[in-house]
C-alpha cells in the first residue's frame, strides 16, 4: 500500500511520475490494489463524490491511493446547485474545494460559511421565519450554519454543520 499512496494520487492529479513508479503501482493494481477494490465493490468506479459531512484526509487518500478519482463536494438544497467543486488536478483531501462557477463564498466574522448564487432559493414553503432566518439581510445570499474558512490558496475547508457556533 506504501506504492499506492506514495503513487497513486500523483497518477490522478496528472503529475509526473516514473517509469519506475508507474510499473510498481500497475503491479500493485494487478495484484493487491485491484481485488481489493473488487472485495469493496468498487471495481469498475473510476470516479467517485462525497457530500455532506466531510470524510477524514486518510480515508479520502485510501480511495484515491486504488486509483478512484474521489471528490469532495459542498451544497445544500437551499442552493440548488454545488457550492463548491474539486477540478481535476486539483483534488485536495484536506478541503472541499473552491468556489464553483457563478458562486460567491464569504466567511463571517464569526466563522460561518456564507454563499451566493443564481440557485439561491426562493423561500422555505409556507414558513417565512426559517426563510428570514437563513437569508442574509439583502435576501440574496444564505447562512448555511457551517464553520469554515479559506486556505492560503482559497480553498474552502469546512468543519460541518454547527460548529464553532454557527447555525
Amino acid at each position: 500500500m506504501s506504492v499506492a499512496k506514495r503513487t497513486g494520487t500523483r497518477i490522478l492529479d496528472g503529475e509526473s511520475v516514473s517509469a519506475g513508479e508507474r510499473l510498481l503501482y500497475a503491479i500493485g493494481r494487478l495484484l493487491v490494489y485491484g481485488p481489493l477494490k473488487n472485495t469493496l465493490g468498487f471495481s469498475r468506479i473510476q470516479m467517485a463524490y462525497t457530500a455532506g459531512e466531510s470524510i477524514s484526509p486518510e480515508l479520502f487518500d485510501f480511495y484515491r491511493s486504488l486509483g478512484i478519482n474521489l471528490k469532495q463536494l459542498y451544497g445544500q438544497t437551499e442552493a440548488s446547485v454545488l457550492v463548491t467543486i474539486q477540478p481535476d488536478g486539483e483534488v485536495r483531501s484536506d478541503s472541499v474545494g473552491v468556489a464553483a462557477p457563478d458562486v460567491e463564498i464569504e466567511i463571517s466574522d464569526g466563522g460561518e460559511v456564507l454563499y451566493r448564487s443564481p440557485g439561491v432559493f426562493l423561500e422555505y414553503y409556507k414558513n417565512p421565519e426559517a426563510t428570514a432566518k437563513t437569508k442574509t439581510e439583502e435576501g440574496l445570499g444564505v447562512h448555511t450554519g457551517d464553520a469554515g474558512y479559506f486556505d492560503k490558496e482559497g480553498y474552502l475547508k469546512n468543519y460541518g454543520t454547527g460548529a464553532s457556533g454557527c447555525g
